[in-house]
Formats: structure tokens, sequence, C-alpha cells
């Protein structure tokens, strides 16, 4: 313990430093103490520990002038709001008002010669008055851009000055908290003067309360002059971004100047429109509840959009076409072809009236909620047309759920005074629309919402789609790489390639691309939910294959796994339900392995670290596991590895040791520019959205069919939402089952369906025998432009065409069967009828409907 500190401080030297240091700072700062200040270590702490005010500065003495001066300096406000005089600052860098022509046009009138005076009173020309009033308007212009230049260079002044000017109170603060040290090691030494302790230390703690004080007030003054400014230019950079034209390549300037075909339903600017019986579910047993939830909007009719030349009675011919206001906005993830979707509703509102407004949400749905918009004009869909991507508008959470994001979104159509509302997206968003609709019908608000099919996982299928856009893209893009694959490994005849696609619930990308590309082998989710396998059923089928393999000395090969199997797989599922259960309830990742049931403990610590740190991941926000996440590949892989080196060891397995190379094919596929059908397909929907509007027709999705022949023979038309929808069951305990809320479920992959007869047909072939096809990349031109996808050219999905079939075949009856008809022709009829009816009846009966789930 030091007993004395002038024993070891030389208090001389320390008054020479502080004597320097506040003499001057540092060479930049312009300012010097006040000669009345005191210059040595001892007159500091005389004046400190004195209890007088002898030698403290008085606020009545202070200039005013200079405190005036420094807050008006400080606290000016902008050129926008205030008068043309300038601070001294301002004057010292050249901010005069000579550089800015700031008059009012009154001023500028009181200099007008008599002469021009008289020449506006004689003349009447309208095109000189044209003339002048565009001189007036440019020169306002030219003013207010002036006005703001020099808005910005007073605001980059303060920021310049108020940095300098925090750089010296720092110093000065840390200047000040050196002396505050140095005197606390002497008053704890000495009595100072005889004056108490209590004294001293408030005389000190006063000293920092002031000097942090003042140096918060500065720093406040600061902020509320800079921040404001730099949060709005934020704000409108973050605008600004959406909707600015692209920087293109001569492929995609030849690709914009491509413009899709039109079916002669859409030709022409006369809306025919058929509106036949009412919809139904598809699955009796859910009716009850969908007309529950959906009272305005379930049961009405499917609408048929139909060609100048078609003899329908009972069609409404709509030809005139006031001005009305459309917003749009995209939904879910980015899917090629998007745009087009726009523009073509862009076209067909300003066919049909040049007046009518398009209006997209800047930001998906999150845009919406805020009324962000932006008016879509031929300029800014100039370098957007035929181009993959959603960055024209964006997109965020994209989630019309709750009740407050549905209030927000009608507040927004009523304030915007919305006619229509077109919501580009999937499964998810299309319920979004249908809910959505249904609380606009009910409260009788005057926007329409209409709902388009684009999603690339391809799940949005039912009786009424039958295709979505983005798909055709992305299963070509992939099919190219997954080709340029096939031959690596037949070239280098040594790898086994574990390929992951996405495709969440369901297979229907991997499908389609096995069915393009021909490679070795494909794992469908469907498969193993049907038949129930585990991951050493897999296992095991994928050693099984590639022992196959090498017996006819084949050491390579290419394997295709969707992003959804691991969920597919039922005991790993069971996992993925616990491990989610214990996050909802709050359990850290790191406990939650200790807090597993004992199958799913043994089950989890079986599994390779890196994939239990992504099955820790918390789940999304429809409860499923972060797929893309999760590598699903890696995992078969190394068990596939694990196995084929027991075999080899064990003498069951005479090939080459395993060797394999894994990618996930995700997302480079999703900003690929459209193929030319999804460019017709988008582009043709959006004609579609817009006859519904005209139609006035609400809840329904744009829809069109015979999508596998050329675009002349396409069957436009519209379906309600709701009689999409189906009512999932969750089990929830022994013998108990509750009703969920209707919804459009994904559309999982029909195996027995003629797409999955066809692969099956081909399986052995495709394992055995190195068939690989490279259909090339995307062809905009020539003969691969039109190919269409295989699974979309087997399938005989022509809905609407076979309502229509079925239609004519009872009108015909109606006119055979009828008063006055033969006896042996009515009983014929009867007797056809009534065996049909029992037909029907059965097949459509609930126990016998199957559904997804």
């Amino acid at each position: 313990m030091v007993d004395n500190f002038d024993d070891i401080i030389n208090w001389d030297d320390v008054d020479h430093i502080f004597h320097n240091v506040l003499d001057n700072p540092h060479d930049d700062d312009q300012f010097t103490l006040h000669d009345s200040s005191p210059q040595t270590f001892q007159q500091i702490e005389q004046l400190l520990m004195n209890d007088d005010d002898v030698g403290l500065v008085s606020f009545e003495d202070a200039d005013p002038q200079f405190a005036a001066d420094f807050l008006s300096d400080v606290l000016v406000d902008s050129p926008l709001h205030s008068d043309h005089s300038h601070s001294p600052a301002e004057q010292a860098i050249g901010f005069t008002d000579s550089k800015v022509s700031s008059g009012s046009d009154a001023d500028q009138d009181k200099h007008k010669s008599p002469s021009d005076g008289d020449d506006e009173l004689n003349n009447h020309d309208p095109v000189d008055k044209k003339r002048k009033r565009q001189l007036r308007n440019r020169d306002a212009a030219v003013r207010s851009r002036e006005r703001k230049k020099l808005y910005v260079r007073d605001l980059e002044l303060k920021s310049r000055y108020f940095e300098s000017e925090c750089k010296r109170l720092g110093f000065v603060l840390q200047c000040c908290l050196a002396e505050n040290q140095a005197l606390r090691f002497s008053l704890q030494n000495s009595s100072a003067n005889g004056v108490s302790m209590t004294k001293q230390e408030s005389a000190v703690l006063l000293l920092e309360s002031l000097l942090l004080g003042s140096l918060l007030w500065f720093l406040g003054i600061t902020c509320l002059l800079i921040l404001p400014s730099q949060t709005w230019c934020q704000a409108s950079t973050m605008d600004a971004d959406y909707g600015i034209p692209r920087e293109l390549s001569d492929l995609q300037k030849l690709r914009s100047h491509y413009h899709p075909e039109l079916p002669p339903c859409l030709q022409g600017t006369t809306v025919r429109v058929e509106l036949r019986d009412a919809t139904t579910a598809a699955d009796p047993s859910g009716e009850h509840t969908i007309k529950r939830f959906f009272p305005h909007t379930y049961g009405q009719p499917l609408a048929h959009f139909l060609r100048a030349t078609a003899k329908v009675p009972d069609a409404q011919i709509i030809t005139e076409h006031p001005a009305i206001r459309v917003g749009v906005l995209f939904c879910g993830r980015q899917s090629p072809g998007g745009h087009n979707v726009i523009w073509g509703l862009h076209d067909a509102l300003k066919v049909h009236n040049p007046k009518n407004i398009l209006l997209g949400f800047l930001g998906g749905s999150e845009g919406l909620f805020a009324q962000k918009t932006l008016e879509i004009t031929d300029d800014v869909l100039a370098t957007y047309k035929n181009q993959g991507g959603y960055d024209m508008l964006g997109r965020t959470k994209d989630q019309i759920r709750t009740t407050e994001q549905v209030n927000a979104a009608m507040a927004a159509c009523e304030a915007l005074k919305l006619d229509g509302l077109v919501i580009i997206g999937g499964v998810t968003s299309n319920t979004d629309a249908a809910h959505l609709a249904e609380k606009i019908a009910e409260t009788k608000c005057l926007t329409k919402v209409v709902g388009v099919p684009v999603t690339l996982n391809g799940d949005l299928k039912n009786q009424f789609v039958e295709a979505n856009v983005g798909f055709d893209t992305i299963c070509k893009v992939n099919s190219q790489l997954i080709s340029n694959v096939c031959t690596d490994a037949l070239s280098a005849e040594k790898y086994y390639y574990f390929i992951r696609l996405m495709g969440r619930k369901a297979s229907h990308v991997a499908l389609e691309c096995t069915l393009q590309s021909h490679p070795n082998m494909v794992i469908l989710g469907e498969e193993v939910a049907a038949s129930k396998l585990t991951i050493f059923d897999i296992i095991q089928q994928i050693c099984d294959a590639v022992q196959a393999r090498a017996e006819h000395d084949k050491n390579h090969g290419v394997i295709l796994l969707p992003e959804g199997l691991i969920e597919s797989i039922p005991e790993v599922y069971a996992l993925l339900q616990e491990i989610h259960g214990l996050l909802r309830q709050g359990v850290s990742a790191d406990k939650i392995s200790s807090q597993l049931s004992p199958w799913a403990s043994a089950l989890f610590e079986f599994l390779p670290h890196f994939i239990k740190k992504q099955l820790l991941l918390h789940p999304e926000s429809d409860d499923s596991a972060q797929l893309s996440q999760i590598e699903t590949e890696k995992l078969i892989a190394h068990l596939v590895e694990t196995e084929m080196n027991k075999r080899l060891k064990e003498g069951t397995y005479k090939g080459k040791k395993f060797n394999a190379i894994c990618h996930f094919f995700g997302y480079q596929a999703r900003g690929s520019l459209p193929s030319k059908f999804d460019c017709d397909y988008a582009y043709v929907l959006g004609h579609v959205c817009y006859h519904i509007l005209a139609a006035g027709l609400n809840g329904y999705m744009a829809t069109i069919t015979n999508l596998k022949n050329p675009a002349n023979k396409w069957h436009c038309g519209a379906a309600p939402i709701s009689a999409m929808m189906t009512v999932k069951r969750y089990g929830r305990g022994p013998g108990k089952a509750s009703i969920g809320v209707p919804a459009l479920h994904p559309a999982t992959v029909d195996l027995r369906g003629k797409s999955y007869e066809l692969l099956s047909q081909n399986a052995t072939k495709f394992l055995l025998d190195d068939v690989y096809r490279n259909p090339g990349p995307l062809q905009f031109d020539g003969p691969g432009a039109d190919a269409k996808a295989v699974s979309l050219c087997v399938e005989d999905q022509d809905y609407i065409g076979r309502i229509k079939k079925l239609q004519e075949y009872l009108d015909k009856v109606r006119t055979i069967v009828k008063p006055g008809c033969s006896q042996d022709v009515l009983k014929a009829a009867l007797s056809a009828m009534a065996s049909v009816t029992d037909i029907l009846s059965v097949i459509s009966s609930p126990s016998s409907v199957s559904t997804p789930f």
C-alpha cells in the first residue's frame, strides 16, 4: 500500500504534460482555451476545491450574439422551408444566391418590360401558350432540383462539422478524464486546502457530469438533424431498387423482343364467357366443411372463355370495359415466368381500355399491407419481359393468413380503390387468396381476388390445373445439369453421384428430370411413404443396385433424390416431430437429445454428426423441416459407403471401392430465363386474369387446359379456388380424428398415373444400361424449343374439355329422348341412365374417393 503518492508522482511533470495538452490538443482542431483558464495543475486544483464562485464563468457575462450564431448554424432549417439567407459556413464554401434561381414567379414578373406584357395580352395562340407553360414548368423543375442539391450540400456540411466536433470533444473528454484521475490520486493523498473529502468528490463528480452531459446533448442534436434524412434516403433507395431497368445481355435482349401467341378465345376486345354448372369438391366427405368455411365463394360455376366463332346461346358477351384499377403481387418462392404474368395482365388491361391502371405491390404481401406500389408501365416492363426472377417487384414472407393480415390487405384494396387483386403464387398463396376472397365477399368489398398457379415444385395440380408456371423451366435446366453429370460419370467410371433436387412434399421435379435425362436410379418420396420403407431399406436397395452394376463391370452411376425424401421416411419423420415439439416448448438444441424418447434417441445417436445439427434447426412456418438445409444426399451416400465397405470386407461385393460425390441442385435453376413454354403459358394466364375480372368473378384461379397441344388449341377458363380444396385429417389419439381447415394441399406423384407407369417400365433399363440422355440447354428456337414436359404429354388431363364433351352427350340425349319418342328409345335411355347413375354413385361415395391424405 502506498502511503504517499508524492513519492511516486512528480507533480511538476504532470503540470507540464497537461499544460502542453490543453494548449494544443491536436494540430487539426481550430480552438484554443480562454486566456483566463488555469494553466497549471495547482491552479486547476485550487479552482475545483474553492467553495465560492471565484474564477467561474458567468453565463450573464457570456456574449449572447455568439450563442445565437452557433444555434443558428446548428439548428438551421432546410432550404426547402427557410428563406434564402446563408450561414457563414455556407458562404465560406461558396453557397450564394447567384448559383440558385430561387425567386418566385411573382418577383420575376416585376422585372418584365411593358412590351412583354403587351405581347402576352395580344398573343392568343394556343401553341405559344403551351410553349410558355412548358418553359415555366421546366424552369420550376430546374429550381426545384437546385434547391434539393442545396439542401443535400447543407446536410453534408453539417455532417462534416459534427464529425470534427465529435472528434474534438472526444479528445477533450479523454484529457479531462486523465486530469480527473490525477485529481483523484491527489485528493486521496492530501487534504486539498482543508476542504472535506465529501466536497472534493462532489466537485469531481460535478465536473464529470457537466462534461458527459454536454457531449450527450451535442450528439443528440446531431442525431436529430442527420438521422431522419439518412433514414429517408435509405428508404428511398430500397424502394428505388424495384422496377429499375436491367442490364441485359444480347440473348436477354433477343428474348425481350419475343411476343407470345394468344389463343383465339382471348383475341380481340370482346370478352365471351360461358358460366356452366356449379362446382363441387373433389372429396365429398369434405364438402360440408368447405361450404362452412366458404359460404359466399363455394359452389360457384366453372367459367370458360369462348372464341368469336363459338355459338353458345347462354354465353355472356362483354363489350364495354370501363376503366379499372388492378393490383398484383408476387407470393411464394420465385419461379421462372412470373414476370410474364404481369406482362400479359398489363397488355390485356391496356388493350381493352388504355385508361386502366396496373399497380404492382413492392415486396410481396408486406408491400400490400404497407400499400407500397409501383405503377406498371411499358417502360417498367421493357427489361423484364421473358426474364426470370421476381426482382421487378420482389417478395417477402408472403402470408395473408392472420386476421390482422387479412384486414390490412382489405384496407389496402379500399384505400387504393382496387377493382381487382391478382395473387401470383403456389399452394399456400392461393389458399390465402381464397380466404381473402371470402372475407371480401362477406364485407361486400368491390375488389375481386384472382389467383395464378406459379410454383416451381409443380405440386399445384388438380382436375382444373394441369401445370404450373416455372415447372417446365426448372426441369429442363436441372435435366441438362444431370445429363452433364451422367456424361462425367460415364467418362471417369469410378464415381457415384448423389443429386438432391427441389420438391418438398412432392417429387414431381425428380420424376420429370428422370424421364428427361435417364439417370440410373431415382428414389421418390411417394414410393417410400406408400411402401413404408425405413432408412435401412433404402440403403439396402441402393447397395443392391450398386452391386448389380458392379457385376456388369460398371462402378459408376447417378442417383436422384427429392428434397422431401427425409420427411417421407417414417422413423425420421417421427424423430423430426419429437424434435420440433421440444423446440416449440423452448428446449435448447444442445439439450434435446437427452429428452428424446428411447427409440428416437437411439436413432438420433446413430445418425452422423452433421445431420444431427441440421435436424435440430427450427421448423418453418408450416411446421415442416428446413429441407433445403438438410443434406439428405450426404446422409444416404455416407450410409451406402459404410454398407459397401462392409460388404467388401465380407467378400460379398467384388467391385471397386465405392466413391460418392454429392450435389444439391436447388437454386441454380429458379432464376433461369424461362423456357418458351413458360413464357407463353404465363403471358396467356395474365390475359385470363383480366377476363376473370371483366366477368366480375371473385375467388377464382386462372386455368388453361389442353396444354400439351399448340397454343391456338388451349382451353382458357377459370375455376373457383374453393372447388380445388380438400380437408386434411390429423389423427390425435386412438379412434379420434379432427377435421382441419380446408386448403389447397400439395399434389403428390400419382403412383397409378401414366408418368410413374412410364418410369416403372424403364427402371431396369435405366439401372443396368447407361442410356443417359442429354436434352441440352434451354432452346428458344429450333427443334427443342417447343418440347414440353414428359409428364404433361403422357397424361390425359383435359378436364374442361371432357366436361364439355359430357355436356354435348347430355344435349344429344335431350334431343333424342323427348315427348313423342318411341317406347323402345325411352326404355333404352332409362336403362342406360339407371346403370350410369348407380356406377357414378358408388365411385363418388366418400369411402371410395382417394385423397392424398
